[in-house]
């Protein structure tokens, strides 16, 4: 294969397969959907190509968090994103973990939920773009990644816990009879 050739990812992941892709760069233009993005993930994660150049189309792109999560280098800047923080993705892990299952319900909503409860409670922010990053340097899915995301959203806008019960906080001074 030399030149330039035009090839779906699942056509590269296959050639992959077959040992017929090695050693070779590859130019992977807006990949999107699912799809694309599982068969690129496929194909970076069997080193079939010596150098994957990936043009997104927009920073919001899912490819792009996973690209980060792995460390990608940014051409524009020409440094890597910033490794994840090491302790969340062998929490993430335990996200994955739950996968078979899904993630939106069951145990696997309740693995997600109560890692970014805890992570929160300790300092980490909540932020689903970085949980995003981790969670794919974890080895999550695409398939799974709208559920972390939506997760993340439905913590940072939930009510406390107080204020949910109608509870108030008030200072102790407020509560003293005179």
């Amino acid at each position: 294969m030399r030149g330039t050739t035009s090839l779906t990812l699942l056509t590269l992941t296959r050639l992959a397969d077959d040992d017929r892709l090695v050693n070779v760069a590859v130019v992977v233009l807006h990949p999107f959907g699912q799809r694309d993005c599982e068969a690129l993930s496929e194909m970076i994660g069997s080193q079939a190509a010596s150098c994957v150049f990936t043009l997104i189309w927009s920073p919001r792109d899912i490819i792009r968090a996973w690209l980060d999560g792995h460390g990608a280098v940014d051409l524009h800047t020409g440094t890597p994103c910033p490794v994840p923080d090491p302790l969340q993705v062998t929490a993430a892990k335990l996200m994955v973990a739950e996968q078979y299952n899904g993630l939106s319900s069951g145990r696997g909503k309740d693995a997600v939920v109560q890692l970014l409860r805890a992570f929160t409670g300790s300092g980490y922010p909540l932020d689903g773009d970085a949980w995003l990053r981790v969670f794919f340097a974890a080895g999550g899915a695409f398939r799974h990644a709208d559920s972390v995301v939506k997760f993340v959203e439905e913590i940072r806008t939930a009510p406390s816990t107080a204020s949910r019960l109608g509870f108030a906080m008030t200072s102790s001074a407020s509560c003293e009879s005179g």
